[in-house]
């Protein structure tokens, strides 16, 4: 069964219908190459995905369990303080720093993501008849005000950098990105001609790595974790086999680590069920055939862009007995150990794959293990049977739900 189809995928760029300069939907090629290479070393030299940057996501963890302790004896939809939380870990290594919860200005940006993700695919119309932006639509005039309200908060960031810019200390990422757009264009200065490849070494560039990382490391991760949420409070059964286990492990007064999933199988298993039910992503970022192909007795053209069918991959009825169904058993083996099904694919597949999968599976792991080790999430009484069906935008979310936390000892 092939489970790839031939369709446009909005991002915020396709929606605003501008030129693809970008480490996620960028042509293939050297510029594309280099820009992603340069990134990730620069990410991983701050500790993207590494074990040493366990203590950040688990400092911000601690502040999200605060503001749910605050909410404790009330009713409250948790979205807004996940997305803040998740959108932090991100901001440490662009920016080099974390935002208070409160913050106006990192609200509306975080609000503003969130935001996107609901109605972006309806505005992706402007790809095909461009016309439409000049049109009094709600939905595509929002998409251009949040445009501009991502674009003045990137945009202030690195204004800030260049100004407190120090060559000999690089701070985070975005002083990485300068440091190298300098050295690059050092030969520019000297007369001397320059590649495509380092004259791609742009303030502008930076920018959109910049929108590719904050969108994909706030929006995604939030999504997975609100359907984490969603799925325990409608399975109790399955919270009560996760909170027993990490009983065990976790002692008391201590955050979960990364190292713990070892130990923590039956844990581990129902994130991969919630993986697959969720199914955030239901088509993947572009690939493009790079000369004329032959598949499955199907011609697929150069240069036609191709997505992969999560979605359907997730619910084939010939990978997954009830696919439907929510399972955490069918990821463990009968020895209790995890079962890593290939067909579980969360984070894409190919070069496009995902390249924050290792940091994505670390906070998801903490992020959900200790919000489970120390609070028990119910359903608000106002509404104690929430809704699984999903909201259909930029990623596949859960309904708006309430929850009431009880604190664990």
């Amino acid at each position: 069964m092939i489970h790839t189809c031939v369709l446009q995928l909005p991002s915020l760029r396709f929606a605003l219908n501008v030129t693809k300069i970008s480490i996620v939907v960028a042509d293939w090629g050297p510029v594309w190459r280099e820009q992603r290479r340069f990134t990730l070393t620069s990410l991983r030299n701050f500790g993207f995905g590494k074990e040493n940057f366990e203590g950040e996501i688990q400092e911000e963890i601690r502040y999200m369990l605060a503001a749910f302790k605050e909410k404790e004896g009330s009713s409250f939809n948790s979205d807004h303080i996940v997305e803040i939380a998740v959108s932090n870990v991100v901001c440490n290594f662009n920016f080099g720093r974390r935002f208070e919860y409160q913050d106006p200005k990192f609200q509306l940006l975080v609000d503003s993501i969130y935001r996107f993700a609901e109605i972006g695919t309806n505005a992706a119309a402007v790809n095909f008849f461009p016309f439409l932006k000049h049109l009094p639509i709600p939905e595509i005039r929002e998409v251009f005000e949040i445009d501009k309200v991502v674009r003045s908060f990137l945009e202030r960031m690195i204004e800030d950098h260049k100004e407190t810019f120090d060559e000999t200390r690089q701070r985070d990422f975005i002083d990485a990105y300068l440091l190298e757009i300098k050295r690059r264009q050092e030969a520019l200065k000297n007369g001397e001609k320059i590649s495509e490849v380092d004259a791609s070494f742009t303030e502008t560039y930076l920018f959109h790595i910049l929108n590719d990382l904050i969108f994909a490391g706030t929006e995604t991760m939030s999504s997975t974790i609100r359907w984490a949420i969603l799925y325990m409070i409608v399975q109790p059964e399955v919270q009560r086999k996760v909170q027993d286990e990490l009983d065990a492990v976790i002692a008391s007064g201590e955050l979960p680590s990364w190292r713990n999933r070892n130990r923590t199988p039956y844990t581990e298993a129902t994130l991969m069920e919630i993986q697959r039910m969720a199914n955030i992503t239901a088509l993947t970022f572009p690939h493009k055939t790079t000369e004329d192909t032959d598949l499955a007795g199907y011609s697929i053209p150069k240069d036609t862009h191709v997505f992969i069918n999560l979605y359907s991959v997730h619910v084939d009825p010939t990978l997954w007995k009830e696919p439907d169904k929510f399972m955490p058993e069918r990821f463990l083996n009968e020895d209790g150990t995890v079962i890593h099904n290939p067909a579980l694919m969360p984070f894409s597949a190919g070069r496009r794959a995902c390249p924050g999968e290792k940091l994505a599976r670390m906070e998801l792991f903490l992020f959900f293990s200790s919000m489970l080790r120390y609070f028990t999430l119910i359903p608000a009484p106002e509404n104690p049977n929430p809704s699984i069906y999903k909201n259909y935008g930029i990623s596949l979310n859960p309904k708006p739900y309430k929850i009431c936390v009880i604190q664990r000892q």
